[in-house]
């Protein structure tokens, strides 16, 4: 849960679902389609920090910073 109370949630084993943010009452607030990093749907490790999400995608294997209004990579 991160400071704002919203729920991230990082799928893994190769789910299409990616990294969601959910809202304390349950609705979608925001995903990761269509993030300019491969791999994002395989989400093998995930923090938060603040209001936004640090994952680390498996093809990646690199640390991704996703946030509400943008996904980043290295």
């Amino acid at each position: 849960m991160d400071e704002s109370g919203h729920i991230w949630v990082g799928h893994f084993d190769e789910n299409p679902a990616g990294i969601r943010r959910w809202s304390a009452t349950g609705r979608l607030a925001w995903t990761s389609d269509g993030a300019p990093i491969p791999g994002l749907f395989d989400c093998y490790a995930l923090n938060v920090s603040g209001t936004a999400a640090w994952a680390c995608p498996y093809t990646a294997s690199h640390s991704s910073r996703c946030a509400p209004t943008a996904v980043t990579g290295p």
